[in-house]
């Protein structure tokens, strides 16, 4: 999984041994057919679709274990970010959001890539009522996603 999409990239990852390609932001569809072709039988289901791949892949341990690490680095970027709007130091608040916006996408997020990219934009810009105007909403959804993890019955919670 990479952002890079040039034909370049592409071809350096499979010399490098990859099985298949995939950019961000992830499309969920496409990684779901992509990751069917990998399935062993024991894993395959009499319904390839990807909604049922899905079912297949979140009922795995490591996968909701994935997603709960996911939620615990989400809640401590919004921590830090939280803390450098107080400081002023946009720098860092860009850093993170950025960090966000990827992540958000290579994990199915799409509502948090957008929002994060909006931000990322406003700061870049110097937008700085926008950034505000736009920050609660970026919680909001942040928070969401953290709640909905804590109902994933895996060991380690948020």
């Amino acid at each position: 999984m990479t952002a890079n999409a040039f034909k370049e990239d592409r071809e350096k990852c499979f010399q490098a041994g990859a099985n298949d390609f995939v950019t961000k932001p992830i499309q969920k569809t496409h990684l779901l057919n992509i990751l069917s072709n990998y399935l062993t039988a024991t894993q395959a289901t009499t319904d390839p679709s990807p909604s049922s791949i899905k079912s297949s892949l979140e009922a795995e341990q490591g996968f909701e274990d994935l997603l709960v690490k996911y939620a615990c680095s989400l809640q401590h970027g919004l921590d830090e970010i939280r803390s450098a709007v107080t400081k002023q130091r946009w720098d860092v608040v860009r850093a993170r959001i950025h960090e966000i916006k990827g992540t958000g996408g290579a994990f199915g997020y799409p509502s948090l890539t957008q929002i994060a990219a909006q931000i990322e934009f406003q700061l870049t810009c110097e937008n700085l009522d926008d950034v505000n105007v736009l920050l609660p909403q970026f919680e909001q959804i942040c928070t969401a996603i953290i709640a909905g993890t804590r109902q994933l019955p895996v060991g380690e919670k948020v």
